[in-house]
């Protein structure tokens, strides 16, 4: 019988944020709306796309194939938008986490996951997007 900490470290690992943090080492490539998102953003500079892009890319190594292309193509032109100042890392998780709600109904878990994730990266974004009105640095487009 396996003890109770081994238990809940098995059931961590197994869970979609865990997955969502951590990398599968030797895991497989993104295939599918993975790919396509992951191709479909420039190199990130913002906290929103530099979040983005690791946790697609942890998922796909754990081999997550849950993205339909239609959220893969919300998030590429979110990305879009942050990369080019036109909306702010914070909206851009916020926005994140209201169309995860949306979909609470059909995907269960996995949509409270999104939103979940999303609203803490709009606090943690929040952060860096007032120090950059702060200091001006909002206003210089690359």
């Amino acid at each position: 019988m396996m003890n109770p900490l081994e238990q809940i470290k098995r059931y961590t690992r197994s869970t979609e944020v865990y997955q969502a943090l951590t990398s599968n080492r030797g895991g497989p490539a993104p295939t599918g709306p993975r790919a396509m998102l992951d191709h479909g953003m420039a190199p990130p500079t913002q906290p929103f796309t530099k979040g983005l892009q690791a946790v697609n890319r942890n998922l796909a190594s754990h081999g997550s194939d849950a993205l339909s292309e239609l959220r893969a193509q919300n998030y590429i032109t979110r990305a879009k938008k942050v990369e080019n100042h036109d909306m702010s890392n914070t909206y851009a998780h916020v926005e994140s986490a209201m169309s995860w709600s949306k979909s609470s109904q059909q995907e269960g878990k996995r949509s409270m996951t999104g939103v979940v994730m999303n609203l803490g990266g709009a606090l943690f974004a929040g952060v860096q997007d007032h120090a950059n009105y702060k200091t001006g640095r909002v206003f210089n487009k690359k």
